[in-house]
């Protein structure tokens, strides 16, 4: 069966035949369990915690993984779809636009995939909704893991808690946040914290030195100087392995934003995640103030000493 067939027969049915009742369809790329340890890549822990919180939600599950194919289950009941061959990088996208689509029927998606394969999709902030959640792609996660549970609230319609959306997290400190907010707002900081020696890379390779012929290509980081491309093209080629999307996700955001350089538009965002770590780790206004200087710096190398201190000293 094509992907195409699969989605037409089995999803978009389901959505015709009731697209009233308050659904979440749960995506889950290569979740055939290899091992006990892994099991839950099949039966996500939040499941039941869903279940039980919003007994009036209607859960699917769509398990896809070519091991289906070989190892046929038994014990499956009408809420699990099956589709046992692998995924193109075509069929993952459609996956997305499905979810959203999909809202337009109160429903909500979470895809959660168990092969460590980078998409560009998880990057894209336009997929960062109150209603599809795409959790991190990682192999021998277990489902535990706070970014695999989601929280999901009821105001006047299901949604999702999406802190990780936000430029900064230091706003939910005194925000009464519940316990389990918290627990996923430290979760997404330190999912932000390890983005940071990604951030100084970037900052490295900008400092290279550059020439196209007779042109020596100048250390100006604004958008509209000539040979700014040049420096683009750069970080594109040096970054074109894992970091691949997530560098093109930045540099099309930075294009489409009111930043004119690049150089400031990074310290920004590596400043925002430093602020954060900072607040939360003192919590206390006296404490933040008086450390205030731990995220100060003005150059890569003071940067670096900021960047060592927090990923030390963990939340």
């Amino acid at each position: 069966m094509s992907f195409r067939n699969f989605i037409n027969n089995g999803i978009i049915s389901i959505i015709k035949n009731n697209p009233y009742q308050p659904k979440l369809f749960f995506f889950q790329i290569g979740c055939f369990p290899s091992s006990e340890e892994n099991i839950n890549h099949e039966y996500p822990y939040i499941i039941n915690k869903y279940k039980q919180e919003f007994p009036n939600l209607q859960i699917y599950q769509v398990w896809i993984d070519q091991m289906y194919k070989e190892n046929p289950s038994n014990h499956i009941d009408s809420n699990i779809l099956i589709y046992p061959e692998f995924i193109t990088p075509e069929n993952y996208n459609s996956i997305v636009e499905l979810c959203h689509f999909m809202n337009n029927y109160n429903t909500l998606s979470i895809i959660m995939e168990f092969t460590s394969t980078v998409r560009e999709q998880y990057f894209n902030k336009e997929n960062m909704t109150d209603y599809l959640y795409i959790a991190p792609s990682e192999c021998m996660v277990n489902t535990k893991h706070i970014l695999f549970n989601p929280i999901l609230k009821y105001q006047h319609k299901y949604c999702f808690f999406r802190p990780d959306k936000e430029p900064t997290l230091s706003k939910y400190l005194n925000n009464n946040v519940s316990m389990r907010e918290m627990e996923f707002i430290m979760g997404d900081l330190e999912r932000r914290k390890k983005k940071l020696p990604y951030y100084k890379s970037v900052l490295s390779i900008m400092r290279m030195d550059l020439e196209d012929g007779n042109i020596k290509v100048e250390k100006n980081y604004n958008k509209n100087y000539n040979y700014f491309f040049m420096i683009t093209k750069n970080i594109q080629y040096r970054l074109s392995g894992y970091d691949n999307f997530s560098t093109k996700i930045l540099l099309e955001e930075f294009k489409n934003g009111e930043q004119k350089n690049l150089e400031v538009y990074i310290y920004d965002i590596v400043f925002n995640i430093l602020h954060d770590s900072l607040v939360f780790l003192y919590r206390d206004k006296n404490l933040i103030e008086e450390n205030y200087g731990k995220i100060l710096f003005s150059n890569d190398e003071e940067l670096q000493k900021c960047i060592d201190y927090f990923i030390i000293n963990s939340v």
